[in-house]
């Protein structure tokens, strides 16, 4: 489904049914993991020329950094405006539509398994942030899967999960 524009690099990707509570919940998470994963990068990058790095943070969780800051680039703009307006109205769901580039697929499957990455990481208690419950998984992986699905050019399925 190219976007209206006509651009082919470009897709719209519909989300439907999404628990406005639910995504504020894993967005938060989302936001202490990059925090604490930026405080760790610091430093690391802080320590003498030549010394041993205090911290030892994983490549795989560097890689998730890099990806969580960049995912969705500026194609967030127009769904963020109208999630916020469904918080403001109080919604428990809205439909959102992302414009996002047609070759994203490759990073979200990479997104999913160091997110996984970044839960076990929290289990073993390196991390002070904790890991994701069930539901925050449960909708993670249904959130990228329907970008996969329907960059693959299926219909959008709408979430059918618990809403907090």
């Amino acid at each position: 489904m190219p976007n209206r524009s006509g651009d082919d690099d470009v897709r719209d990707v519909h989300i439907i049914g999404l628990p406005v509570v639910l995504f504020l919940r894993t967005r938060e998470h989302h936001d202490e993991l990059v925090r604490e994963f930026t405080l760790m990068a610091i430093r690391e990058s802080a320590t003498e020329p030549g010394a041993r790095p205090r911290t030892v943070l994983p490549s795989r969780l560097r890689e998730l950094i890099d990806i969580l800051g960049r995912r969705f680039e500026a194609s967030t703009s127009r769904a963020d405006i109208d999630f916020q307006a469904a918080v403001e109205r109080g919604e428990t769901t809205v439909d959102l539509t992302y414009q996002v580039r047609a070759d994203l697929a490759a990073e979200l499957v990479t997104t999913t398994a160091l997110m996984d990455d970044a839960d076990e990481f929290c289990r073993q208690e390196k991390l002070l942030t904790l890991p994701r419950d069930a539901g925050m998984v449960t909708f993670t992986k249904w959130f990228n899967r329907e970008f996969l699905r329907q960059l693959d050019g299926l219909a959008p399925t709408p979430w059918s999960g618990p809403l907090e």
